[in-house]
């Protein structure tokens, strides 16, 4: 089990994981979810298409899954995101299935593109899945504060100056990036079932930014090394392993949150009439936090997202429900944030 090919399946897989665990934060941070899964299944109408052209299917999947991530930030600013990530999905199956009815003989390399060929990755792939888990991790870690802000307070982004635009795009694109070069390995619905599941369930555990993403990276190993194993011994799919582990931590961490939030202490109501927030700073500087007051009613999650943001500076004041801007005078339930 971890000799000859075995041991390239679980090096790959442990690349894998690690990138969904960092990706699959901020997808589901962001709710975009549908996005993680409609890049990596529409993108492979780019292989159908370089299969058509004699190409290497890499090239099809990075083409289709970058235009397919720059049509959903296209799109998302004059419709719903939501709406905008269902039409750039049905444009590409539907280009995709074009593609394929063109030639028989591509029936094989899609069931691969959806499903995966982990148990047959060669030595002169995993070079190239590192490389890109390396430049992909390291992308997010540049734009790590940024990116949090506008995920999680997007009004006080742009009062700071970061477009919530710019990073979306961003984003997409590092996702985008990621799955073309995974799907042909673990495949399409592998790589989205890593990247929600494990995600989903750290978030359940933990409020906390930086223990969340360690904790989807740890849930995301355990979950693609137990399914081989699994795998490997009962020749089961290892799709339906990885499938229903991720569901099961997911069913675990909300069982977690119910017992917790029914044992915990109740919150006192929010006794601050308003609150604006005059200044955020980063941990550890000398104006960390100064001038700034929480009201009763902000959770831990969301101080320790607002306490490693950039320094801010906005006279708004927001509602714990939308972030919308107050009325002057009105009283302010909290800063809605991660949660």
């Amino acid at each position: 089990m971890f000799s000859g090919l075995m041991l390239n399946t679980w090096i790959a897989a442990t690349i894998v994981a690690v990138i969904a665990g960092v990706l699959g934060f901020f997808a589901v941070l962001r709710g975009q979810s549908f996005a993680a899964h409609a890049i990596p299944n529409g993108a492979f109408a780019g292989a159908a298409g370089a299969g058509l052209l004699g190409l290497n299917v890499i090239w099809g999947l990075a083409v289709f899954a970058v235009g397919g991530a720059l049509g959903i930030a296209a799109l998302a600013r004059r419709a719903r995101q939501d709406v905008a990530t269902a039409l750039m999905l049905v444009l590409m199956l539907g280009t995709g299935a074009l593609f394929v009815s063109f030639s028989t003989e591509y029936a094989e390399v899609t069931y691969s593109l959806l499903f995966g060929e982990v148990y047959g990755v060669g030595d002169n792939m995993l070079l190239p899945i590192a490389a890109l888990g390396v430049v992909s991790v390291a992308v997010i870690a540049l734009m790590f504060r940024p990116l949090l802000l506008a995920s999680t307070l997007p009004e006080i982004a742009d009062a700071r100056g970061v477009s919530t635009r710019r990073m979306e795009l961003c984003f997409l694109i590092v996702m985008a990036l990621a799955t073309s070069m995974t799907v042909p390995v673990v495949g399409a619905l592998l790589m989205f079932a890593l990247m929600i599941g494990p995600a989903a369930a750290a978030r359940s555990f933990t409020k906390r930014p930086g223990r969340a993403i360690a904790l989807a990276i740890g849930i995301a190993l355990a979950t693609v090394w137990i399914g081989i194993a699994v795998s490997y011994h009962t020749n089961w799919p290892l799709g339906f392993f990885v499938g229903v582990i991720a569901a099961g931590f997911f069913l675990l961490g909300q069982a977690w949150s119910a017992i917790r939030r029914r044992w915990s202490p109740p919150r006192p109501a929010p006794a601050v009439s308003g609150v604006a927030v005059t200044e955020l700073d980063v941990p550890g500087s000398s104006a960390h936090m100064a001038g700034y007051a929480y009201p009763a009613g902000v959770s831990r999650g969301a101080r320790a997202i607002i306490g490693c943001t950039f320094r801010c500076y906005t006279p708004r004041k927001y509602t714990q429900s939308g972030n919308r801007p107050l009325a002057p005078g009105a009283g302010c339930n909290g800063i809605s944030g991660y949660r």
